[in-house]
Formats: C-alpha cells, structure tokens, sequence
C-alpha cells in the first residue's frame, strides 16, 4: 500500500510532479524525513515523495514508461521497480510507523515523550549516524524501550557493560528521538521540546522520564539533579517545567530542582520515580 508523501514547501518538486497537501501529516513526520539524506543531495522527504509517485504507476509498465509518465530520471527508479528496493527514508518511516512513533496522541505517544525525558537526563544521539544510547544507570530505559515496541541490548565500553541502546533500529529510533526535540552530538543546545510544554500529559512524562534517570530520594522530597552539560538556561526551563506541572511548591537549587514531600502527595504520578535514598549513589554528572 502507497501512502501519499508530502513535499515540504521549501523544496522545489521534480519537473511534472504535482504536490497534494493535507492536514492530516503528523506532526513528526516532515522532520523525521528531512533528517535523511542522499548522497546526490536530496532530503529524505524529496526521495519519498519521489518513492510515492513511482510506486503509484508501478503496475504500469518498465522503468522507462514510468519514468516518461512521471518526468523521473529512470535511473533513479529502476531498482525501485525492478529490484524491489526501498530508499532508506521509506523503510526508516516504515518501521516508525510499525511501533507509532512519530504519533502525536496515544500511549505510544507519551511513552515517547517519557523517553525523550530520559534522553535529555542520560543520553546521546551520534551526530555521524543518529544512533542513540543510555548511561546503564538501572533497568528504567530498558522497560520505557519495551513500552515502544523493541528490546534493550547492554553496550561493553572498558569491560563495564555500563551503556544500553535498542537492541533494533537505534538509527530510526535516534531519529524520531531527534524530531522530537532531544539534541544531536556533543555540542548540544538543549532546549525543552515544544509540544511538551503544550500539553499536561506530555510535560508529566518528559519529567518522570527525567526525573527517573536523574532523581534521588531526600530527608524532605525528591531532588532532581539536572546536570552541568545542559547549561543554565535549560535548567531555567525546566524547573518551570515543573514548577507549571505539579501541584505544589518546588524549589530551584544550583544544578538541581527540589520536589517537597508535601507536593510529591499532591502528584501521585510522580511517586516511584526518583533513586531511593542510602541505597544507591548519586547519578553521575554529565557534563560533555
């Protein structure tokens, strides 16, 4: 089955190719695209709308005959048509789709969000290929990985065993991770992604998220140490976060945001999720 692609507006379409809008993308999905490309320089949302149009007219003849129907160079669709293979961008939105990750509603969806939390907390996307990995700090990541539809493999750095990563797919998951506003590289600017700061379900996931990978239980509450890498502003930002999502007071130290006893009883949804204290150190700082 085709799926109709949507060209973005700043791209300018093939000779004979008309474009199709609707407001039905989601909302991901364009980013997600845009993030491949091929090495004659098209994004990946060019080569897939390229896709589409070809595999509409498949059953219409050879290459040749497609290519004049659709004004395609036909060597570019040939092994589309005749070898059956499937541009990188395509199979990447495939397999997204397959587990819902580029949905902006759902429980896919704030699962999503909630490891976009852990992501900003400990981990880091690879500039060179999108592949993503987590500080093994407990088995948190590896349920919010089954939650989304695939599986934790343990990753050896110096004998440690001390990172973990998706056992499939960690390119398209880094990917969706990216579009969904976790930074890329070392010299990332972090930022709180937009829709998280939209939605009340959204925003308790991306701090439950966060606070599991970077909590710890206190005398009072729960302290959320939110790490050198990510600078001062974000630090501003998410403790407003927090303070706009939960129903109580908070307080902002240097580094980290302090939850109360008192407002943790008010947010049951955040209860569980920070380290106990005593009974495990503290988590490592980040800085890059």
């Amino acid at each position: 089955m085709c799926f109709p692609y949507i060209l973005p507006r700043d791209v300018n379409p093939p000779a004979k190719i008309s474009i199709q809008t609707t407001m039905e993308t989601p909302d991901f999905r364009l980013e997600f695209l845009r993030t491949y490309r091929t090495k004659s320089g098209l994004s990946g949302a060019e080569v897939a709308y390229l896709y589409s149009k070809v595999m509409a007219t498949a059953e219409e003849g050879a290459s040749h005959a497609i290519g004049t129907r659709t004004g395609i160079n036909r060597s570019r669709i040939r092994g589309w048509i005749e070898n059956g293979d499937v541009p990188d961008a395509v199979r990447g939105e495939r397999i997204a789709n397959q587990h819902g990750w580029l949905r902006a509603t759902g429980e896919v969806h704030l699962n999503m969000s909630e490891l976009v939390g852990a992501t900003f907390a400990a981990g880091t996307i690879i500039e060179e290929n999108y592949r993503v990995t987590w500080l093994r700090q407990r088995d948190y990541v590896g349920e919010l990985l089954r939650s989304i539809g695939t599986f934790e493999r343990y990753i050896d750095r110096n004998g440690r065993w001390d990172e973990i990563g998706p056992r499939n797919d960690p390119s398209v998951l880094g990917r969706v991770l990216h579009v969904r506003g976790v930074p890329v590289g070392d010299a990332a600017s972090w930022a709180i992604p937009e829709y998280v700061t939209t939605s009340v379900m959204a925003a308790r996931a991306f701090i439950r998220g966060f606070a599991k990978s970077r909590g710890r239980s206190t005398d009072d509450g729960y302290r959320i140490d939110i790490g050198s890498r990510h600078g001062d502003e974000f630090e501003a930002e998410f403790a407003a976060l927090v303070e706009d999502t939960l129903e109580g007071p908070i307080r902002r130290v240097s580094g980290s945001v302090i939850v109360p006893e008192r407002t943790v009883e008010n947010d049951r949804w955040l209860t569980n999720t920070a380290w106990p204290i005593n009974k495990r150190k503290n988590p490592p700082d980040l800085a890059t």
